[in-house]
Order: C-alpha cells, then structure tokens, then sequence
C-alpha cells in the first residue's frame, strides 16, 4: 500500500524498534459476523466471501462460524454484491494474538479490486497498532463507492485484504512511577525499624530480581495511574538495605508521597539517584528523625512542590510536637548525623513552612540557602535548631515579609559565629522572636541592613539569652557588648551611635547580573549572582548537530571551555556561547543488492543533495533510500537534497527494493545542456536538438490525458544558466504543461521569471504562485503530483505544497514543454532567452511518497 507522508515518519511508527520475523500462533477471527448495511433500514446485499489471517499456520485447526466463510492462510478474502441504491458494505472484524510474541500491524496490501469505483477504510484498527499476547482488537472493514461515483461500473466487490503483522521490541522504558504511599510506619510494605539504606539495583535482571526471596512487586504497571510504563520491585538484602529495580530510566515519586523516609532509626544512606522527586507536591517529615543518616546520595527536586496553608497552624502554638506537615517543615529534622545532602535543586518558591526544616542537623558544616525563595514561607520555627556544627550562616537572599513565627529559628547552634541578614529580612508580621539566638555561645556577628520592626503584641523573651561573645556594631566606637540584662527584642537593632543593638551595619549586597547569548542553544545557568555566591562555573551550553567550543565575552575574546565565578566576584557579566556545526558521515548499504555507491561527508544545518544510486538487483528495482534496512525509518528520494540527516558521527542508508518493474519511471530523460537563444532560432545542444520544435522542447508526454490524470508524476530540472538583462516578464517562460489562452481553465504550470525572482504559476481554475526567494540563485527545480496534491521544490528543499487539484475532473492531452509557453494552436507564445537547462527529468507512475517539511 503506497502512501504519501512526511519526512521522519513512517507507517510502522519510527517510536518502535521492528525485527521482520515469520509470525507465529497469530490468527484472525470474526466475532458476531454480522455483515449490515443500512439503507432506509433494508439489507441491501450479500456476503460472499471472507476471511483471514496471518503469517504461518493458526494454533486452531478450524475457525468456526454460523455461516461457514472459508478462510485461507494469509488473506481476508471479501465479497460482495450492491445493487444500485446501496453505498457501503461494512464487516465486523476481530484479530486475536494467540502468540507469545508482541505483534504489530505493519501493512494493509490491497491485493486485488476488482471494482475501481470502490474503496476501503477501517474503524478501530491503525498501522501501527500494536497486539500483546492474548489481545483481541475488534474492527470495521467498510467498502464503498468513491466520492462522486453516481453510475458505478461494476456492481459486483472482489476485494483481497492482506494484513502484515511484524515482531517488535519493547521500546526502552522512560519512566515508571511510586505509586501514593504514606511511609509513617514502613516502606512499601516493609518495617523501617532495621533498614539500614535505600538503592536503586543496577546489576540485575529482571529474571534475577524475581528469583529474590521476599521480592515485591511495589508498582504493578497494570494499576497504573499516572503512565508508568515499568513495574518496580523492590526486597531487602542481608545488609538490610531496601533495593528497588525497575527497567525505566526514571521512576518518579507519586505527587501525593509523604513521609517516605521518616522514622527510620537504623537508615545510614538515602540514595536517590536513579528516582526523581520533582512531581511530590508536599516534602513536610521526608527525612525526620532519621537520627542515623549519614548521607542523602543524588539531588532533590522540589520544583512540583504545591502552594499552601495550613489554616489550622497557630504561630503562637509553643508546643514542640505540633506539626503543620505542610511544605518544607521537619524535612531534615533531627537527622543527626547527616553530612552531605544536594539543596542545589530545592525548589522553594512554593513553600510556606520551614518549621524545623534543618533542626537538629548537628553534623552539616555548610548550608547553602542562597538560592531559597522564602517570599511566601510563614513559619521559620526551629528552622536551624542545634546546628551544632556550623559556623556561618548567610541568609542575604531570605525576604521574611510573611513569617509570623521565628521562634528559635537559631536556638542552640553553639559554634555558630556570623549570622548574615538581607534587606528584605522583613520582621513586621512576626510575632513569635523568643530565644530566637538562644544559647548561640559563638556567636560573634549578625550583620543586618535593618532593624527588626516588633509589633504590638509580639514575644521577644530570651532572644539573645546567653550569647556572651556577640557585640553589635563590632569594631566601631559605639560598639555594643552582650549585656545578660538586655536579652530581649529591644536590642534588635543595629547599633548607630547612641542607640544600643546586637546588630552590626550589614554591607549592602548589590545583585550582579548574567546575560547569555546562546544561540539557539539550552543551558541552566545562574542569570545572577551576589558577592557572596559560592564559586560556580557555567555549564556549557547544548545545541542540536553543535559542539561548543567556548564562552566569549567577560572573560575575552578568546572562546574558553570553562568559566568560573569565584566568591567574592563583582560586576555584571555577559557570555556568548560560540559553536561548530558537527561533520557527519553517510553511508550507503545495497541491502542485498550489488555495487559500489561511496560515501558522503555533510555538515550539519548544510543542505547537500545525496549521492545518486548506482546499486542494482536482480529482479527489483530502486525505491528510494532508508535509515532502516526494513525501511520503516526515515525515506530519502534518490539525489534528494538533505540536511540534518544525523546529528554527528556515521549514519547508514539503506538501499529499499521494490519487486519486479519501477512502478515510476523515467518516461523522459536528457541530460542535457539545452541551450535556449530564441525567439526565431531552435533550441540546440547535443542531448536535445532531437526533441527541438521552434524554440521548445516538446517531450510527448501529456500529464492530464484520460490516460494518465490519475498517475503521479515528477518533473525535474537544472537552470544551468539565464541572463536576466535581456528577459521580460513574458519572455522568460522555462516549463509549460497548459494552454496559455486566459479565458480557459485547463491545469497546468509555469515556470517564469518576474523583477525580481523566478515564479512557479498554477492554473486550476484558480492562479497560486511559488516564488523563490528573492536573490537566491535558483539552480533546480522540481515539480510533482501525487494522490491529486501538486507539490514544488526550489534548490533540493523538501516538497512544499503547491495546490490541491482533487477536485479537478477534466483532462487535456497538451504535452510538457520547456522553453516556451504554448498558445491554443500548439505554437510558441513566450519565448525563453538565453536560457540554459540540463538534467531533464519526467518520471510517471505510482510514487512512493514525497517527502514534505
């Protein structure tokens, strides 16, 4: 079955991997045979054949059915008789997989009709469709007149129907899913209390994993609701660490997971990598209480994290064990011995609760929260409780301005000397400050840019109770020691010469700048930082067919790889990513033919026409070109201009046979060149003086005679040379198919030269041009018809479409004629000048397909 498609796509869908084998134990089947046409509710015909199926020999010995309809090995054989007030036959269908393989429909051949009035369509059933062992498929085969078709010629159906089914490779899994889970009390299904780990298994099979003792099957694909396309196992082993597999790349925790990892007292290492938590909408206890956690291997993604209240939290609640579970809140909590963990993709636009998020992290020596977007958290409470490890903390990039609670935010973090506080650290809607720097025995400095506003109402008790080192305006003259009788929120101030305050006057931490230009290409780098920022490097940028060589622009003007950004940098930065386009290889295979064709060296985003076929095979003739030796990949046309054909290294293509004779062939054929001088003077040129007819070449073949209206077509040609100067408008005609009288409507084409380009013209009852673009020489040109579509290609670009001409019913027997238009006696009526052509070539038939954009 012939069909015209697009580049890149195929009938078998390019998303599978196809392995032509013979089919086995696959069988075709009618269920409820029921053969109905419906004409004013009267049974217009009847049933005289049908059948079925596929491959080799059925698993039944019989087929049954009420009516007894033969059946053969490969065919659906179907027939029918209509008289002549009926328009459709439909047939009720059913295909079943008895095999143990996964099938895929591959073709439809239509065999044989035997009335060509008539056509075919199918309802629940698809090229591509894919049978799993034991699937059945229910269908519709509907027969019917074409449209238009008042006077059928024959009223008698015959048609055979042969239906090719392939084996297929599962495509590799992208993604699987943990399903809604509460870890509260254990981890999908198992007790905590003595696991000691969590790990993705790379080493084993599938076949392994389900040998293992004590394996479950925590995510059954067949209970899937978020398009999980992998089961998940997961079992402990003999050092109590819970191992998950699964064949996706990516198994994503489901948006509702809460409290996973919580309460897991022997847990030394959490190991995300392999998972994804970028869909969990709530993080509130994922690792609290995890007392013995060493380290959380892999990032966590809290980008899906979801904006909300908890309307029920009252921010003078004191009570240690109450819980808003909202957001953020306890996520680290009392992990101990936690020493390493990834906030770089902590997405916290979203949260509104911190309570605890770090508390009790006695072994972290750094957090970096200068990426946290705090503008919408409410509750900081015992945010960095007994941090009893870190020394610094900047918080510069924290704005408060929602926070009501602040309550021991820093309580107890005795080896804790700067603490580093933005201008939008905002305290005016907060009401709870007490022992907020509680028993911060280190504690040297706390830079700020402003006062802390205490409203009306608010508790500040202990707030600075028992942090003997701290001196607000340090190193100054109005310098304001710790005074263990001034230990509430009157001193949270910063200390200007007579008012007294633990505060020193922050530096103003202006925002610096980056701006890319990437051309086109992704990168993920900081579009700002601050004089504080960590020193990072900009990861290099990725561009389809590209490889990057460098970054110009702050750093010079010599492309360099790497670019970092050291801490205490300063200044607005601008980069420009620079590239090359990738060199790619194609290569040719003569798939089972014979012959030499070499191979071409391209360069990405440059459009070069592929090298022309030279293989041969006995017996078959030259389709066209594929990335697959099946040819389900992607098609090329034989000397088609491409581009992008791979993005680097070798790419192979495939030489597609067809049996017996080219259904599309050359029916005209000159190499040419052809010299055109006119008017008064014949066309010359070795090739084609033969075919010379008073300025034009006539090549004798009608494209819209009775004969061949129905054919596809393709007309291509070379403009070797033209001369502008000495042309006009109505003297540059180059391709001709239609009489040139304007008062009558016959199809065909033109091509010729306007002011500034050259214009391909349509007459079809209607006038459309396709011009190529100004200035840009126009050395090929390409015109085709295919299932009643006319297309036109400038240059060896892919097909555009040039005019719908389906509805067009006449014919004509004017020939294809370059050089000169033609008037309604056949006689030259514009003349081309100075014009050269070479390469003339006019194929009719059945085309394969025509690759389009």
């Amino acid at each position: 079955m012939r069909k015209i498609r697009k580049a890149g796509k195929n009938i078998v869908y390019s998303l599978f991997l196809m392995l032509f084998m013979p089919i086995l134990l696959i069988t075709v089947g009618f269920s409820a045979l029921s053969t109905s046409l419906s004409i004013n509710g009267i049974a217009m015909f009847r049933p005289v054949s049908m059948i079925l199926v596929i491959g080799n020999e059925p698993d039944q010995s019989t087929i049954e059915n009420n009516n007894s309809y033969s059946y053969t090995k490969d065919t659906i054989n179907i027939a029918a008789t209509l008289d002549e007030t009926s328009d459709q036959v439909i047939y009720n269908v059913s295909i079943r997989n008895f095999g143990q393989t996964n099938k895929i429909l591959s073709e439809i051949v239509q065999d044989e009709f035997t009335n060509s009035d008539m056509r075919y369509s199918l309802n629940g059933l698809a090229i591509g469709d894919v049978f799993l062992p034991g699937q059945t498929v229910n269908f519709q085969v509907t027969f019917k007149y074409k449209s238009g078709v008042s006077n059928p010629s024959n009223t008698n159906i015959n048609a055979i129907l042969r239906f090719i089914f392939d084996d297929y490779e599962i495509p590799p899994i992208s993604n699987g899913y943990f399903m809604p889970f509460d870890g509260e009390d254990n981890l999908f299904g198992l007790s905590k209390d003595t696991i000691t780990g969590f790990k993705r298994n790379t080493t084993l099979s599938l076949s392994d994993v389900q040998n293992i003792a004590g394996v479950q099957l925590i995510h059954n694909v067949s209970n899937d609701q978020y398009n999980s396309l992998a089961d998940i196992y997961g079992w402990v082993d003999s050092n109590n660490v819970f191992n998950w597999w699964s064949e996706a790349e990516t198994v994503y925790f489901h948006p509702t997971t809460l409290n996973i990892f919580r309460n897991m007292p022997e847990v030394l290492e959490v190991d995300l990598r392999g998972t994804s938590t970028e869909k969990v909408e709530n993080f509130a206890h994922m690792f609290d209480k995890d007392r013995k956690l060493v380290a959380i291997k892999g990032k966590i993604n809290t980008s899906g994290l979801v904006l909300q209240y908890n309307n029920s939290y009252n921010h003078l609640d004191l009570d240690d064990n109450s819980s808003s579970g909202v957001g953020l809140a306890f996520m680290f909590n009392d992990c101990n011995a936690l020493q390493e963990v990834d906030l770089s993709e902590i997405v916290t636009s979203n949260a509104t609760d911190m309570k605890r998020m770090f508390g009790g992290c006695n072994n972290l020596t750094e957090i970096d929260v200068s990426g946290f977007d705090t503008s919408n958290v409410v509750n900081m409470y015992w945010m960095f409780r007994n941090n009893q490890k870190l020394t610094s903390l900047d918080l510069s990039s924290f704005d408060t301005s929602n926070v009501v609670n602040m309550l021991g935010m820093f309580i107890n973090a005795q080896k804790l000397t700067t603490i580093t506080l933005g201008e939008d650290f905002d305290t005016s809607n907060v009401m709870l400050f007490n022992n907020m720097f509680n028993n911060n025995t280190s504690l040297l400095t706390i830079n700020a840019r402003r006062d802390f506003v205490i409203q009306s109402g608010a508790t500040h008790n202990a707030m600075f109770t028992n942090d003997k080192k701290l001196v607000g305006a340090r190193d100054t003259t109005y310098a304001t020691p710790y005074d263990s009788s001034h230990v509430n929120g009157a001193y949270a101030k910063i200390a200007l010469g007579s008012q007294p305050g633990y505060f020193t006057q922050g530096e103003e931490m202006p925002r610096y700048n980056i701006v890319y230009n990437l051309h086109n290409g992704t990168a993920d780098n900081p579009q700002y930082y601050y004089s504080n920022t960590p020193t990072f490097s900009l990861v290099a940028p990725v561009k389809t067919g590209y490889t990057f060589v460098g970054w110009t622009g702050s750093n010079g003007n010599t492309p360099q790889t790497t670019v970092t950004i050291t801490q205490g940098t300063i200044g607005n930065k601008h980069y420009e990513a620079h590239y090359t386009p990738n060199n790619y290889i194609v290569q040719f295979d003569p798939n089972g033919g014979t012959g030499n064709v070499t191979f071409e060296d391209f360069i990405y985003d440059e459009v070069k026409p592929l090298t022309l076929n030279t293989f041969t095979k006995d017996g078959y003739y030259f389709i066209k070109w594929n990335t697959a030796a099946d040819g389900s990949g992607v098609s090329y046309i034989d000397g088609q201009g491409v581009v992008n054909v791979t993005t680097s290294g070798t790419i192979t293509l495939y030489a597609i046979w067809g049996e017996g004779v080219d259904l599309f062939p050359s029916v005209f054929n000159l190499t040419g060149p052809c010299y055109f001088t006119g008017p008064g003077t014949n066309v010359s040129g070795e090739y084609c003086s033969q075919y010379a007819n008073s300025d034009y070449i006539d090549t004798h073949v009608a494209l819209f005679s009775n004969e061949n209206k129905n054919k596809d077509f393709e007309i291509t040609f070379d403009i070797t040379h033209y001369v502008t100067s000495e042309q006009t408008e109505t003297q540059a005609t180059i391709v001709n198919s239609k009489l040139e009288d304007s008062g009558l409507n016959y199809p065909g084409f033109v091509l010729r030269r306007n002011s500034s380009n050259l214009e391909l013209t349509a007459r079809f009852n209607n006038l459309k041009p396709a011009k190529n673009t100004p200035g840009n020489s126009l050395t090929k040109v390409k015109i085709a018809r295919k299932d009643g579509i006319m297309y036109y290609s400038f240059n060896d670009a892919s097909y555009q479409v040039f005019q719908d001409i389906t509805s067009y019913t006449g014919s004509f027997n004017t020939t294809v004629t370059f050089g000169a238009s033609l008037d309604g006696n056949g006689e030259p009526w514009r003349y081309a000048k100075k014009l050269e052509l070479a390469n003339i070539t006019i194929k009719l038939g059945e085309m394969d397909s025509i690759i389009t954009e």
